[in-house]
């Protein structure tokens, strides 16, 4: 599939029962869609959320989450998009390194009780980012790049006013102009 056939089965799917069915969707759908139309091919996202969990009646947790979207983007309009992006302090945004080479240099995402438990790195396999086209059936081209926007701050929710997507919309507006 190419990738204007993907972008457009990703719209179908988040118009789909099945996606607003899942919690939190609902609030982001608008967003989402929108974010694809504008040519961003969203792959994965969290909220940014803070929240208790009860594991049981004497143990509960603090989580805290940094909101993010990761996707792709054609290579033509990348450095512009992250240009854009990058010029709010409060956005992280970087195009995944396509590397064999392992880093240490990780992003935390995900804390509960002030303990890191999700993170994700600079860069990314060739073998990684394979797979992920497969899993969107993505023909092997060349012309995309995997992309990353975060939150630089946890507990602020990615559908407010100036907050993650509505930063990642402007910019894509800005540059499609």
């Amino acid at each position: 599939m190419d990738f204007e056939n993907a972008i457009n089965k990703m719209i179908t799917y988040i118009d789909s029962e099945n996606f607003i069915s899942k919690k939190y969707n609902v609030y982001n759908k608008e967003y989402l869609k929108k974010i694809n139309e504008l040519g961003f091919l969203t792959i994965n996202f969290q909220y940014g959320i803070e929240k208790k969990r009860n594991h049981s009646k004497i143990n509960s947790t603090h989580v805290e989450e940094k909101a993010y979207l990761t996707g792709f983007l054609k290579k033509d309009i990348v450095d512009k998009f992250l240009k854009h992006i990058s010029s709010n302090p409060n956005i992280i945004a970087f195009s995944k390194i396509e590397t064999f080479v392992k880093t240490f240099m990780y992003i935390p995402l995900l804390l509960d009780n002030n303990k890191i438990i999700k993170t994700t790195k600079y860069t990314i396999s060739p073998r990684e980012l394979n797979n992920i086209k497969k899993q969107y059936n993505i023909k092997d081209v060349h012309d995309i790049s995997y992309i990353y926007c975060i939150e630089s701050k946890f507990n602020r929710l990615a559908n407010i006013k100036n907050g993650l997507f509505e930063n990642i919309i402007n910019a894509l507006e800005n540059i499609n102009k």
